[in-house]
């Protein structure tokens, strides 16, 4: 498998900082298990906040990514 790199010519950064994917995740309002609100996080990259958003059971987790 090859090195995942961002593409700087699109814009792209990947986030890499756990804290930041926690305190991003943590400030998101939610719904309840029963009754969970939708998020769609678009450009998932390698998937570090995607991480802290599917831990979250008041939250369903949609993710769209057009990279491979």
């Amino acid at each position: 498998m090859s090195e995942v790199r961002a593409k700087k010519a699109l814009g792209q950064h990947f986030l890499t900082d756990l804290n930041i994917a926690r305190k991003i995740c943590g400030a998101l309002s939610g719904g309840t298990p029963e009754t969970p609100c939708d998020v769609l996080e678009v450009g998932c990259g390698m998937g570090v906040l995607t991480r802290f958003l599917l831990e979250r059971s008041d939250l369903t987790t949609y993710g769209a990514e057009i990279d491979t």
